[in-house]
């Protein structure tokens, strides 16, 4: 099947100062505010406010740890709040960028204490960017736990409801390879947790991009697969929405690509991890409902761009370059 192919062009362009080239997460309210984290001067990163083409600057400066890496910042939307998650113990809240934000106690924040024991030389599970979009009160939180060096291979699921003030953890999981893919042949199934890049709550199930679950350099040696998977709260496999199957059986060229939803939930944002592959370093969009590649053509000056949210009508292009930094508002040309 011919894949489709998406013409852009830009309507808006906002210039970035004194940020690194590295966009973390994204997040988008209901009420039309853009919250994007970029890295700055370490250990310093920046929340970069856009609403009605005004733009807003807000420094983080990620919390102490006395661990190898510390907790990631965790960024995500709920209905017309950013939240922003330092710790697993509370949650602190934006209406407006430009009014002092509140800090939401998480009521059971030693919950993980009972999943991991004081005796676990892993512990504490630590934080780490995983993608987030959820239609309702739940929120998949990405951890790294268990030796899997700065992965995202546990889920915890974080139940909000903000009007009530109450936030609490109600499950923690993580899922191995063998027990994701059943089907495959002995041989090719793993005893490694899956990874993870993003996740889509729709109700009580969770669509999740998955990057493989090798634990030897991707750079180096390629993705062992990547799909896209529909799984319940405890793990299970409910529906296989794209699957790439084994990338080191087609042949020896490396391999791989990253995912990450978009906040309209029309599309999986597709990110080749190398430039030497059949992608040639171009991003795809996977449109969930027709469940169809879609190429993108991009607009004059932006052809190095890369697509990093979608939400409404709108595609947000980041520059990924540091010497000229700067976010766009494109639209479909129809």
């Amino acid at each position: 099947m011919k894949e489709k192919i998406m013409k852009l062009e830009v309507i808006e362009k906002y210039s970035l100062e004194g940020l690194k080239n590295w966009m973390r997460q994204a997040a988008f309210t209901t009420n039309g505010l853009a919250a994007f984290l970029f890295e700055k001067k370490y250990p310093l990163q920046s929340l970069v406010f856009i609403r009605e083409e005004k733009v807003s600057y807000r420094e983080i400066e990620p919390q102490k740890n006395s661990r190898l890496h510390g907790n990631d910042i965790v960024v995500f939307a709920c209905q017309d709040k950013i939240c922003i998650l330092r710790n697993i113990y509370e949650l602190e809240v934006i209406t407006n960028p430009e009014q002092p934000s509140f800090i939401l106690p998480v009521k059971n924040g030693n919950f993980l204490k009972k999943i991991i024991p004081d005796t676990d030389h892993y512990k504490p599970a630590e934080l780490r960017s995983l993608a987030i979009v959820s239609d309702g009160p739940v929120f998949p939180v990405g951890f790294e736990y268990n030796g899997y060096s700065h992965d995202i291979r546990n889920i915890g699921y974080l139940e909000l409801d903000i009007i009530k003030g109450v936030a609490r953890w109600i499950d923690f999981t993580g899922i191995t390879e063998e027990e994701l893919f059943p089907d495959r042949r002995h041989d090719c199934r793993g005893k490694d947790l899956i990874k993870y890049d993003s996740a889509m709550m729709q109700g009580d199930e969770v669509c999740f991009f998955c990057p493989g679950a090798k634990t030897t350099s991707a750079n180096k040696w390629g993705m062992d697969w990547y799909a896209l998977l529909k799984i319940d709260r405890k793990g299970k496999r409910k529906e296989k929405i794209m699957d790439s199957g084994l990338l080191e059986e087609i042949d020896q060229k490396k391999r791989g690509v990253h995912g990450v939803f978009s906040y309209s939930r029309q599309y999986a944002i597709l990110t080749p991890h190398f430039d030497s592959d059949e992608w040639k370093g171009k991003q795809k969009l996977f449109e969930l409902s027709t469940r169809e590649y879609i190429d993108i053509q991009m607009p004059r000056g932006l052809a190095k761009g890369r697509i990093v949210q979608h939400t409404g009508n709108h595609f947000w292009v980041s520059s990924h370059n540091e010497d000229n930094l700067y976010l766009a508002v494109c639209r479909e040309v129809k």
